[in-house]
């Protein structure tokens, strides 16, 4: 986030503007000369690295990313990357006039993409005029920050839409399906899936209200329950590696809180013959139609 955060009020402005649209076919590297400027980038598809100063952040598609200058900044792009750039510097406010504090993300994912694609684009059309309007300019960059500022308010620098977040969820949902009998966590599955470990704890919690560890767990014993039943010759430390679980003592106890019952106390209970209503009301087959 920027420093002092980006105050509004009436004779707040911003000056220098100036914004791009850019598109690659092949992979590359774009520097962005902004020593004193604010740089905002904007993925609107594709996979981005910015280097901003020593730091190094991965954009997903409607993520944006916010720097503020003195720092060198460059951005590595995949092919076919589709990407907004904007620079500006801040007005300094005089003394005396009311402000009201906008409080800007550095990293967020864009609840309203096409909104913000639109502004990005009335800025580039203002930006190409041969007397480009210092108000509009000024005033459209304002309109993009608060665009940024809704976004995290709306759920936090990793929020994105709803339909996004049951993509990644199921995702991770069909990765665990496929892996849960493996040795997995959250920064396992984020490399495999290309998203920051921290992001996609935070946007699978948000859209499935369980955390990664504890949908692994889930699935787990899900199988752990249906195995304990058809692999009758196997103990219970068999059961456990099939299912993930090195340590047979630690399976045990997540089974049995997960269950409230031990893995041997389930599967006795599930393999015991059943016992039919009427037997259990002490009426036999060969009374069961007999005359009182």
């Amino acid at each position: 986030m920027m420093d002092e955060g980006i105050r509004l009020g009436c004779a707040s402005a911003f000056e220098g503007v100036h914004a791009d649209h850019l598109g690659a076919e092949r992979p590359g590297e774009i520097p962005v000369d902004a020593a004193r400027e604010v740089v905002l980038v904007f993925n609107v598809h594709g996979q981005l690295l910015v280097h901003a100063g020593r730091a190094d952040i991965s954009l997903r598609p409607n993520e944006a990313l916010l720097v503020c200058g003195p720092s060198a900044v460059s951005i590595c792009h995949a092919a076919g990357a589709d990407l907004y750039v904007l620079r500006f510097t801040g007005r300094r406010l005089p003394g005396g006039v009311p402000r009201q504090r906008l409080e800007v993300p550095d990293h967020v994912a864009v609840l309203r993409p096409a909104r913000l694609t639109h502004l990005l684009r009335r800025l580039i059309d203002e930006v190409r005029l041969p007397s480009p309007s210092a108000a509009v300019l000024s005033h459209t960059v304002v309109l993009a920050l608060a665009e940024l500022a809704r976004s995290s308010v709306a759920g936090g620098t990793v929020v994105g839409t709803e339909a996004g977040l049951e993509s990644i969820a199921s995702r991770v949902d069909a990765f665990i399906a496929a892996h849960y009998h493996q040795p997995i966590g959250t920064p396992d599955i984020a490399r495999e899936l290309h998203y920051n470990p921290d992001y996609l704890e935070r946007a699978y919690h948000l859209e499935r209200r369980i955390s990664i560890r504890e949908a692994v767990h889930c699935r787990r014993i899900k199988e752990a329950r249906a195995q304990l039943i058809l692999q009758r010759t196997k103990g219970v430390a068999e059961i456990a590696a099939l299912c993930g679980y090195a340590d047979a003592g630690y399976f045990r106890r997540v089974f049995k809180r997960a269950t409230n019952m031990t893995p041997h106390g389930y599967r006795q209970l599930n393999l015991a013959p059943r016992r039919s209503p009427a037997a259990m009301a002490g009426v036999g087959p060969a009374t069961a139609g007999a005359s009182p």
